[in-house]
This record gives C-alpha cells, sequence and structure tokens, in this order.
C-alpha cells in the first residue's frame, strides 16, 4: 500500500510539473507576442470568468442566469462579444494574455475536481 501510494504521489508530482511547465511556455510565448490591444470577451469566456469569481469554477455544467437567456444569438449564428469583461459588476478592457490565463485556471480547476 505504501509503495503504491509513492507511486501515485510520484506520477501526480510528474504530471503538475510538466501541465505548470507546459502553461508557463505558453503564457510566456502570449506574452512574448501580445499586440496589448483590447481584445473583445466572447459570452462563454464571460461565462467562465463568472463561474471563476462566484466560486462555481468546478460545477461541470455551464450554470445560466437569467441575463443570458436572450443574449445567446444576435441574429447572425455567433456568439456575442462583449468590448470588456465584467467581474462582480467591475467592467475592466482585457488583452489576449488575460483571457489565456483564465482558460488555464478554468482548466486547471476542472483537472482538479
Amino acid at each position: 500500500a505504501v509503495s503504491l501510494r509513492s507511486t501515485l504521489v510520484g506520477q501526480a508530482k510528474a504530471w503538475l510539473d510538466r501541465t505548470h511547465e507546459s502553461n508557463m511556455s505558453s503564457m510566456v510565448a502570449a506574452l512574448d507576442s501580445e499586440r496589448w490591444s483590447q481584445c473583445e470577451v466572447s459570452l462563454e469566456r464571460q461565462m467562465a470568468l463568472t463561474r471563476l469569481c462566484t466560486g462555481l469554477a468546478t460545477v461541470s455544467a455551464p450554470v445560466r442566469n437569467f441575463q443570458d437567456d436572450s443574449s445567446d444569438d444576435n441574429g447572425t449564428g455567433d456568439k456575442e462579444k462583449k468590448p470588456t469583461a465584467n467581474v462582480e459588476g467591475v467592467h475592466y478592457k482585457v488583452v489576449w494574455s488575460c483571457l489565456l490565463l483564465v482558460e488555464m485556471i478554468m482548466t486547471n480547476l476542472s483537472a482538479a475536481a
């Protein structure tokens, strides 16, 4: 039992190290190529950001609130994009690196859940 546990801990540590290195490489590449211009936030990314801020990031199915019911489609089949990210009622201008970081955090939280 002890050897099985130590093997699992070793594999988990190796996986975390690889994942961290991969995320760091992706973030460095994104920051190096960042144009530092404001980008639009898709509805899907805004919903992920809202779940993260409300503590519902590990919920498997996205929780939709009543405000999102009618704003999914703008008539063209495309998801609606907003010029700013809304975090707890405050609007922020974001760049691509910021959205990439939020996506990485959400991926890591879902892997941990």
